[in-house]
């Protein structure tokens, strides 16, 4: 059985073709941004990545803090190349080095608390890919994604306030239930 949790928006993205299944268990979560100045809302990515067909994330966080769900959690989500099947995305809408919003922020250790309980990994940070925790996409692939947000540019990422923040809140919401 599928597992859509409650999302403010349940917006599918199917493939055309067989995809891997999730491999369980689940080691956790990576969060991205869309960098995107065009595509803005929750609606926009569900539309572009059904298109696409070659990539997704199971959930996204537009700029007010609404989670839209786009892969059930057991349905790989093409986010991170092979280790895709292994965490889960996160997407959040902002533009290239954009800061988050409180209402992003915010939503993003509320939707982490809940996927740790779920799929019980830890809310902590990982230090390299294959790790148990939460992880931002430049560890796993070199792309601009979370650039300014996440990490900052370099051959050795570093953990910036906003995802220590996120943490930092997931894990009080997490000790909280």
């Amino acid at each position: 059985m599928a597992t859509w949790i409650e999302a403010d928006h349940t917006l599918p993205v199917t493939y055309k073709t067989p995809q891997a299944p999730m491999h369980g268990p689940v080691l956790g979560a990576v969060l991205h941004t869309t960098n995107s100045p065009k595509l803005r809302t929750l609606e926009d990515f569900q539309s572009a990545w059904q298109a696409a067909q070659r990539q997704s994330a199971h959930f996204a966080i537009d700029r007010d803090g609404k989670v839209g769900q786009y892969r059930a959690l057991e349905e790989v989500a093409w986010h991170i190349g092979g280790l895709s099947t292994r965490y889960i995305g996160i997407e959040h809408i902002a533009e290239w080095k954009e800061a988050l919003t409180d209402d992003q922020i915010n939503a993003s250790a509320a939707l982490l608390a809940n996927l740790a309980g779920i799929l019980n990994f830890p809310l902590a940070a990982i230090n390299r890919p294959g790790e148990w925790g939460i992880g931002f996409h430049r560890q796993f692939n070199a792309t601009y994604c979370g650039e300014g947000v996440f990490c900052t540019s370099g051959a050795s990422p570093t953990s910036l306030d906003t995802f220590d923040q996120i943490i930092d809140a997931a894990q009080n919401l997490g000790l909280s239930c």
